[in-house]
């Protein structure tokens, strides 16, 4: 049975939120058993894309979920690049955008596996040094700008242009300074360790 937590943590009845209706494996589509499929994503015709992450590879099923090719080999002109415990999957307009993890980068290419792009850390002093590029989740608006979430960076989405230039945190919280915020920051200064603690 499904259930959630009430305020007081205790185990309480819920309806379900969502139930399998089918179960489908790589070797019933014939595309070989999928290894930690990270995510899924559906183009504008209905066809859908898993990104098999151990695989280094993306599966593409009909919209009858029947298996019709698997994209394995990624060419950047004249290199042939191999995925490194890719995340985040994104399908647009024909062309294909992966979060490519633990090589740090964000590839972007067509949904045939030829490379156009290739995003990496952002230079200049905006983004911290001691932050490692690991992109995870992305997506892509109207405008081809892509958003791409790290894994262990709470700045906000790293925004690139349709050109692939760094634009900036997305999302990232920015706190304002009043005279009420620095007002409580300067009383604050005299307290005791013990009453801070107290306070947290």
């Amino acid at each position: 049975n499904s259930y959630s937590y009430n305020h007081l943590k205790n185990e309480v009845a819920s309806p379900d939120s969502y139930y399998a209706s089918k179960v489908i494996s790589g070797e019933e589509l014939g595309a070989g058993g999928f290894s930690s499929p990270a995510d899924i994503v559906t183009d504008e015709n209905d066809f859908v894309y898993v990104l098999d992450s151990e695989n280094s590879r993306v599966v593409v099923l009909d919209t009858a979920l029947h298996f019709s090719r698997s994209i394995d080999q990624f060419v950047y002109g004249n290199e042939t690049l191999a995925l490194l415990k890719p995340s985040g999957l994104y399908v647009k307009n024909g062309r294909m955008y992966i979060s490519d993890t633990e090589n740090g980068r964000v590839l972007i290419g067509d949904c045939n596996g030829h490379v156009e792009k290739i995003l990496t850390r952002p230079e200049g002093d905006i983004f911290p040094e001691n932050i490692t590029y690991r992109p995870a989740r992305l997506v892509v608006d109207q405008r081809e700008n892509v958003y791409v979430l790290c894994n262990g960076m709470y700045y906000g989405a790293v925004m690139y242009n349709k050109d692939g230039e760094f634009e900036g945190f997305y999302g990232s919280n920015k706190v304002e300074m009043t005279f009420s915020r620095l007002a409580d920051y300067a009383w604050k200064q005299f307290l005791s360790l013990d009453a801070k603690r107290k306070m947290q």
